[in-house]
């Protein structure tokens, strides 16, 4: 079922559906999302497939979201799974680019569900709402995918728009993927200002970009982890013994509870600079 194929990992699902479909299509014709196209009132039936199709995905959803990539998982799931996925669909199509899986991926869905063979009205109150709870935290996932998208479009040249609009009006998701325009004419560059950033994010945005292990590697620094918190006293303007607390986790992979990557909010807010000066992030 290649139109599914980002549920691959949930089996039972896309078994559930495919028989369903087969079952629907020789005893009803081809109206597996609508069963009840095309009947008089009176001989309007119920989907019976949908409630089964419906708890098989939330039930492998709950299995699943932390563990396999599909469309909803965990957004710490796909975000992992980013890259492999890129390299093999790059190896499958050696003329594609980055902004080409982009798409593929949002073609795929982007806030709404490829199962339209959804229906909660035949469970009960408190499977409803659980449901509902559900169907909220994929949304969540969803969003922050999206976004994740949009800065790795920027990071190719292209900015990526949802058109909320016209999604409304219409089944299909619409977004544009489009080149970043760069005047032609000199302007004075505006400058953004960090210098307000917390002692955590520089040095979060130092180990980033590769200066840490860079300078590691000079002496005296390859011998003292002191010596190079001094230097980066110097650099930087703070005290060496809060620098030391910080990088001494990240170079010598010491305890762990002074490390600036402890902050989750604090790491995405670094890398975001990061990504506003033009860095590219792995």
């Amino acid at each position: 079922m290649e139109k599914h194929k980002h549920y691959n990992a949930l089996k039972k699902t896309l078994k559930t559906l495919s028989e369903s479909h087969k079952k629907w299509y020789s005893n009803y014709g081809p109206y597996a999302s609508e069963p009840s196209k095309n009947l008089k009132k009176d001989d309007r039936k119920e989907n019976i497939f949908s409630k089964d199709i419906t708890s098989s995905f939330f039930t492998e959803y709950i299995k699943y979201y932390k563990t396999d990539f599909f469309l909803g998982c965990s957004f710490e799931v796909y975000k992992k799974t980013y890259n492999q996925r890129l390299k093999d669909y790059l190896a499958e199509f050696f003329d594609a680019d980055e902004i080409n899986f982009i798409s593929d991926e949002l073609d795929e869905g982007i806030y709404n569900y490829k199962f339209k063979e959804f229906n909660s009205d035949s469970f009960d109150g408190d499977t409803i709402r659980s449901y509902e709870k559900l169907k909220k935290q994929i949304h969540h996932s969803l969003k922050k995918r999206f976004e994740f998208l949009s800065h790795k479009a920027k990071e190719n040249g292209f900015d990526l728009v949802y058109n909320e609009f016209e999604n409304s009006t219409t089944e299909k998701e619409k977004y544009s993927l489009e080149p970043i325009k760069h005047s032609l004419e000199t302007k004075e560059e505006v400058l953004m200002n960090y210098s307000d950033s917390k002692l955590t994010e520089k040095i979060i945005a130092l180990d980033e970009m590769g200066v840490l292990d860079f300078l590691k590697a000079k002496e005296p620094f390859n011998m003292s982890t002191n010596r190079l918190a001094e230097y980066l006293s110097l650099c930087l303007g703070q005290k060496a013994s809060s620098i030391q607390s910080y990088i001494n986790p990240i170079i010598n992979k010491s305890d762990q509870t002074k490390s600036p990557y402890n902050t989750e909010k604090t790491v995405e807010k670094t890398r975001q600079k990061l990504i506003q000066i033009g860095c590219k992030i792995d």
